[in-house]
């Protein structure tokens, strides 16, 4: 079996290789990667879910030859459900193109921790995210689908002018949104 990840972008090589071994566990295959970020990230995860493979260099990319000696879980779940707090439209400060990158890379791992993730909230300028024209719907609505709690701040939508544009998620209220926050074990915040 065989796993050819070149040419896609982080986060999706290890996601990739993530889904198929949670729907193989215990096969031998090999992972194709030409990037040297992806092949660092899937090497850790690797080690990280107790999988022995060789690395080896072809031509112009890195094969991973996995063994197929363990059936140790891939899963990344924490030891209890987090809520991730978002109030912007990119993560970081800096370049808004690489913020935009990394937000579609972290909606897109989220539903990799499987069940963990019980809510996202979106204040402030990430309540744009849920509403019309937004190029993270796709990935919010895999969220959805998941069954993350997607709440949106009414007060911010109104705020902007997007009451009538919210497309995926739930108008929300500081109340709930302190509840669920509260009652969650661990909090992420962009």
């Amino acid at each position: 079996m065989k796993i050819d990840v070149r040419g896609l972008d982080c986060p999706e090589p290890l996601i990739r290789v993530k889904k198929f071994l949670d729907a193989n566990p215990g096969k031998t295959f090999d992972i194709l990667l030409d990037s040297p970020v992806s092949c660092g990230n899937v090497s850790r995860f690797l080690k990280s879910v107790s999988r022995e493979f060789d690395s080896l260099d072809e031509s112009g990319y890195v094969r991973f030859a996995v063994k197929g000696d363990s059936a140790a879980s891939s899963s990344l779940q924490p030891s209890a459900p987090i809520t991730a707090v978002i109030s912007a439209e990119t993560i970081g400060r800096g370049d808004e193109v690489l913020g935009r990158v990394l937000m579609h890379a972290y909606l897109k791992t989220l539903p990799q921790l499987h069940g963990s993730v019980s809510a996202v909230v979106f204040l402030n300028g990430g309540v744009k995210l849920a509403c019309s024209g937004s190029e993270f719907l796709n990935a919010l609505t895999e969220l959805s689908g998941a069954g993350v709690e997607l709440l949106v701040c009414g007060t911010c939508l109104d705020y902007f002018g997007l009451i009538d544009e919210l497309k995926i998620g739930t108008v929300s209220n500081m109340f709930e949104i302190c509840s669920v926050v509260a009652n969650s074990a661990h909090v992420i915040n962009f």
